[in-house]
C-alpha cells in the first residue's frame, strides 16, 4: 500500500547557466500539493538544496524522480539504487517523456508529459490492484514488452493549483543561505503551452501547442505567499515560456503586481521574447513591476540560419 511518497528533482554539477543558483521548477511542487490534499504523506527533496541519503529514500513506499537531459544520470542513479532494494520508482519530467525505453531500464514506471492525472491514477491502481492499460500518459514493462500508453490530453484542472515549495526539504533554510551556497527563489507560473513550433523547443511536446492560463489574481496570490518573508525572498522567477504571446494579458499582469505595491527589495525575473522590446509601454511596465532581471532568447544573428 502505497502512503508515503517522495518526489525529487535532480540537478548536476557540471557547469550551466543554472549553477549559481537554485530555483525549483514548479511541476513537482504542484504535484506534491495534489497528492496531499488526497491524504498522502509527500517529502520533496531538491537535490541540489538537501540531498537524500539512499537509506533516507527507503522509508518511502514509491518515490518519483524528475529529471532534465543533463541531469538525467543523477536521476538514474538514484533510481538504480532504489531498484536494488525493490522500491517502486517512477521517472518523469521533459527527459523521461522523450525517452520513456531508456527510463524503463532504470525504473518501473515513466510518466509523459505533464503529470498530475497520471500519477495520481498510477497509484490508486496499484493500491487497489486494478490494470494499468487505462491510464494515459504511462508507460511500463508487462511480461518483458514495453507498454505505451496514449498520450494524456491536456486540460485545465490543475491551473488552479498553486505549487507548494513548503513541501521541499530544507528549502527555509535554504532561503536564509544556512545549507545552500546557492542564491535560492521561488516561481510562479500564469500559463502553460505555446502556440509555436520551434524545432529546437521542448516546450508544445510537453504542455502543448495552446495556451493555457491561469487566473490572474490566482497567481497574484502565489506571489504574495512567495514575497510573505520579505526578509529572505529578493526574487521571484516568473516561469512561464511565453509570457507575451497574449499582451494584454501580460500588461494586466504587471498592472496588478504594480498595484499590489510588494516592498521594494522584491523584484521579478522573467524570460521574453525579442519582439517584445518593440512595445514601449509593455517595457515601462516591466520596470514599475520590477522586473530586474529579463533572459533573453538569441537564436542566431545570422538570418540564414533564421530562416533554416
Amino acid at each position: 500500500m502505497i502512503k508515503k511518497v517522495a518526489l525529487i528533482e535532480t540537478h548536476t554539477d557540471i557547469p550551466n547557466i543554472y549553477s549559481s543558483f537554485v530555483s525549483p521548477r514548479v511541476g513537482i511542487p504542484i504535484i506534491g500539493s495534489i497528492l496531499k490534499s488526497k491524504g498522502y504523506e509527500i517529502d520533496i527533496y531538491n537535490d541540489k538544496i538537501k540531498k537524500p541519503g539512499i537509506r533516507q529514500l527507503l522509508q518511502y513506499d514509491l518515490i518519483g524522480i524528475s529529471s532534465l537531459t543533463n541531469t538525467s544520470p543523477i536521476g538514474y542513479k538514484y533510481a538504480d539504487s532504489l531498484k536494488k532494494h525493490n522500491k517502486i520508482v517512477v521517472l518523469g519530467g521533459p527527459h523521461a517523456t522523450f525517452l520513456p525505453e531508456e527510463g524503463l531500464l532504470h525504473a518501473d514506471y515513466v510518466v509523459r508529459r505533464e503529470g498530475e492525472e497520471t500519477l495520481i491514477e498510477l497509484i490508486e491502481a496499484i493500491n487497489n490492484n486494478k490494470s494499468l492499460e487505462g491510464i494515459k500518459g504511462l508507460s511500463f514493462r508487462r511480461n518483458g514488452d514495453i507498454i505505451h500508453n496514449e498520450d494524456r490530453e491536456f486540460k485545465d484542472e490543475y491551473l488552479k493549483t498553486s505549487p507548494d515549495f513548503s513541501l521541499i526539504k530544507g528549502a527555509e533554510d535554504a532561503k536564509k543561505g544556512l545549507i545552500s551556497k546557492y542564491t535560492y527563489f521561488t516561481n510562479v507560473y500564469t500559463s502553460r503551452g505555446c502556440p509555436y513550433n520551434c524545432r529546437y523547443c521542448t516546450v508544445i511536446k510537453i504542455a502543448g501547442r495552446q495556451m493555457r492560463y491561469r487566473d490572474l489574481d490566482d497567481c497574484i496570490e502565489d506571489i504574495k505567499l512567495a514575497a510573505k518573508d520579505v526578509s529572505i525572498y529578493k526574487t521571484i522567477g516568473i516561469s512561464d515560456d511565453n509570457l507575451t504571446i497574449n499582451m494584454p494579458r501580460a500588461k494586466e499582469f504587471l498592472r496588478k503586481i504594480i498595484n499590489e505595491k510588494f516592498p521594494e527589495h522584491i523584484g521579478f525575473t522573467v524570460q521574453l521574447k525579442i519582439d517584445s522590446f518593440k512595445d514601449d509601454e509593455f517595457l515601462s511596465l516591466l520596470r514599475d513591476a520590477r522586473f530586474r532581471i529579463v533572459h533573453l532568447g538569441y537564436e542566431s544573428i545570422n538570418q540564414n540560419t533564421l530562416n533554416n
